[in-house]
């Protein structure tokens, strides 16, 4: 949420804009209730069939804030739901607010008596205070993104660990660590969601026919949600990990040679990752050693 802070008059009205592609987010006034589950078990389905939780997707509340009650914008980024939600602000307080999807990012609104002073004057200085923060939570990311790509990718005898995001409650990056990995046939990959809280999924054979995460009944579609194919891939067919929580991972097998391109079907383009196995020799772990820190260090 950018600005994090904002203070405003009482009966000014406030518009929250959704500006970036990619997963969807809500803005969720609780004062002071315990927020929602995302997911709820679908009554009488089949174990582990999930719907998505009305009170957490779906809009709720009047369009002014009184500090009580829950008033949510809905899952911007899930059609029909706009991407701009405005709320006007009757009382005065300081009133926190989150997203429902991704539980640290927090925003809070500051409303006082007509005719105080603000200290942003006018909308150019608030959005500049925002691209600040943005500026500098950016550059904390960008710091975990190359911990991680010198961290990443870890091999053990047969084995290749792939980190998925970085471990951050500022945000959330949508990448494999590292995006392109070369292995020997035979030799297993095992991809760990290193997020705070996002959750990813690592999907082989969908191609550019990607499957909705959330079915328009809300249902979680189980093309993309579900676990499906599998202990190793060998080209042909799909291969999906299913959602992957904060700290969950996942494991394959690759047996025959090939490049095999795979997809976060949650973050779909904005997080693709690409397998290549080639017929040699074992690669040699002190040389990519070498090269990680020479890359580093030159």
């Amino acid at each position: 949420m950018y600005p994090k802070s904002l203070m405003i008059h009482v009966g000014d009205t406030v518009s929250f804009e959704r500006t970036v592609p990619g997963p969807p987010h809500t803005v969720t006034f609780l004062s002071g209730s315990a927020p929602p589950p995302l997911f709820l078990p679908v009554p009488d389905g089949p174990p582990g069939a999930m719907v998505a939780n009305p009170a957490a997707v779906a809009p709720s509340g009047d369009r002014v804030y009184r500090g009580r009650g829950v008033v949510n914008s809905g899952a911007m980024g899930l059609l029909p739901i706009p991407d701009v939600f405005t709320l006007t602000f009757e009382t005065p307080g300081e009133f926190t607010y989150q997203c429902l999807l991704h539980p640290y990012q927090v925003g809070q609104i500051v409303v006082v008596e007509a005719g105080a002073r603000l200290p942003l004057a006018d909308q150019a200085a608030v959005d500049a205070l925002a691209q600040q923060q943005i500026r500098a939570d950016a550059a904390e990311l960008a710091t975990l993104s190359r911990q991680q790509a010198a961290a990443y990718p870890l091999r053990r005898g047969a084995g290749v660990t792939v980190a998925m995001d970085v471990p951050s409650r500022t945000g959330s990056v949508a990448a494999y660590f590292p995006a392109t990995l070369r292995l020997r046939p035979g030799e297993t990959v095992t991809w760990v969601n290193t997020s705070s809280y996002e959750f990813h999924t690592v999907s082989f054979g969908y191609g550019t026919n990607l499957p909705p995460l959330v079915l328009p009944s809300g249902l979680l579609n189980p093309e993309a949600a579900a676990p499906s194919g599998g202990p190793s891939y060998a080209g042909s067919g799909r291969v999906n990990s299913g959602l992957l929580l904060s700290g969950q991972q996942f494991s394959q097998t690759f047996t025959q040679p090939g490049t095999y391109p795979y997809i976060c079907l949650v973050h779909e383009q904005l997080h693709t990752g690409v397998i290549i196995v080639e017929e040699g020799p074992t690669p040699d772990p002190f040389r990519l050693i070498f090269e990680r820190f020479r890359g580093l260090f030159g």
